[in-house]
């Protein structure tokens, strides 16, 4: 809903005639729009069970998860300095899992 309301706003009519006249583009646009519908459940989710700490390491991993499963999967050439990124957010991630953990004990 979000993509259609951003869709009016700057391209005006013309950019819904496209989604619509497009079944290609609409079926992705309403597949994004879920699972941006479906993320929001989980994020509320994982604050209700959980609380808003872990949910940002949960987020956080995932992200860059996804970027570097992206990489292998789609053939993409990270630099030296992307990889020493990747790994400097998965090691301070995984050290405040490990931080945060041992400290309850």
């Amino acid at each position: 809903m979000v993509l259609f309301s951003y869709a009016v706003v700057c391209n005006g009519d013309t950019s819904m005639k496209r989604i619509w006249g497009d079944p290609e583009l609409l079926r992705d646009t309403c597949v994004i729009s879920l699972c941006g519908a479906f993320g929001q459940v989980f994020i509320y989710l994982t604050i209700s069970l959980f609380d808003n700490y872990k949910c940002s390491i949960i987020t956080t991993s995932r992200k860059c998860l996804s970027v570097v499963i992206s990489n292998f999967l789609f053939d993409h050439q990270f630099t030296g300095e992307q990889w020493v990124g990747a790994t400097m957010v998965m090691a301070s991630t995984s050290a405040e899992v490990y931080l945060g953990s041992s400290k309850k004990k």
